[in-house]
């Protein structure tokens, strides 16, 4: 778990798994941030963008 920023995330828990390509270089592979509202949130996944949440859109 690591901390996480951002208007909605600040000081939010996150999720993170790397994919080591070089020393000292790594792909970010699967992001997730909680909130309390609507829980674990997918940003990441397989190092592409997750699919787009229903947070407080209407639409």
């Amino acid at each position: 778990m690591a901390g996480a920023g951002g208007e909605y995330t600040h000081y939010s828990f996150a999720m993170v798994t790397l994919e080591k390509m070089a020393p000292n270089v790594f792909k970010i592979m699967d992001l997730s941030f909680f909130n309390r509202s609507v829980g674990w949130s997918r940003i990441l996944m397989n190092g592409e963008y997750g699919p787009p949440g229903d947070f407080w859109d209407e639409e």
